[in-house]
């Protein structure tokens, strides 16, 4: 049986479109992991989603995004994964979150890592849809 896996990356910030796109790297690595057959727990793809869309279901006020409301219950699961990785999105050296679940996996001895969001990412095709070739019969 695989291990549970506990995928931190950054989140916060005060521009919305800084916290969509961890959002949506966050949930495509836990994806991606996932497909690899492994279980994983991603705090941002599951909080995220509590946080904005039952404001949209029930017109209520959206949940904190912070660490003081989200940080229990992320502690609650990583307690129970055996291995965290760290998703070094810009910003993960400066999350207060991240630096909160580091401490706690090394204080319940649960090991931890970084993960690129590079090596999820084919390059060569990221590439040829940005790079355009070069004609050289009508260069000269």
């Amino acid at each position: 049986m695989s291990k549970l896996v506990y995928l931190a990356a950054p989140y916060s910030d005060p521009d919305y479109d800084v916290r969509m796109l961890r959002y949506y790297a966050a949930t495509y690595i836990a994806s991606e992991l996932m497909r690899r057959g492994e279980l994983i727990y991603s705090p941002i793809t599951h909080g995220h989603a509590i946080a904005t869309d039952a404001r949209k279901i029930a017109c209520r006020p959206m949940l904190p995004t912070g660490w003081g409301f989200w940080g229990p219950h992320c502690c609650a699961m990583l307690r129970a994964c055996e291995v965290m990785l760290v998703l070094t999105l810009p910003g993960y050296e400066q999350s207060e979150g991240i630096e909160n679940e580091l401490s706690f996996a090394r204080d319940h001895g649960i090991p931890s890592m970084e993960l690129s969001p590079w090596d999820f990412i084919d390059r060569t095709a990221y590439l040829k849809d940005i790079v355009k070739p070069i004609d050289k019969a009508g260069a000269e």
